[in-house]
């Protein structure tokens, strides 16, 4: 697969909204939706960069796939460890089931090697 133009928007309470843009590849995502009234999606896609770090994008969407939060970290592994350290240093946690993602992203390495 081809590196390709990736934009991702952001939206945050402290930075406002922005556009993070990178030259990548999409590995994984993780998709989890909410049932309830208050239903929202939760996503956790999972990019490597041209420099080989990967991008974790994590975004909050209302029923009508508005956006109520964006945010990206970053990390030099897919260790799921090193994925938590991330999100955790940027204060983002979409739950337990960003694991779904990074197991999703090595498949697709796998299938790039």
């Amino acid at each position: 697969m081809e590196l390709q133009e990736i934009n991702l928007s952001l939206l945050t309470e402290n930075e406002g909204s922005d556009t993070f843009s990178f030259q990548g590849i999409p590995l994984g995502r993780a998709v989890d939706k909410k049932n309830d009234s208050a239903s929202y999606q939760t996503n956790v896609e999972i990019y490597k960069t041209e420099e080989g770090i990967f991008v974790i994008y994590v975004s909050y969407r209302e029923k009508d796939g508005e956006i109520n939060f964006a945010d990206v970290a970053s990390t030099d592994s897919l260790d799921v460890g090193s994925v938590r350290a991330a999100l955790k240093e940027s204060d983002i946690y979409p739950g337990t089931f960003y694991s779904d993602a990074i197991y999703h992203s090595f498949n697709s390495l796998k299938k790039l090697e």
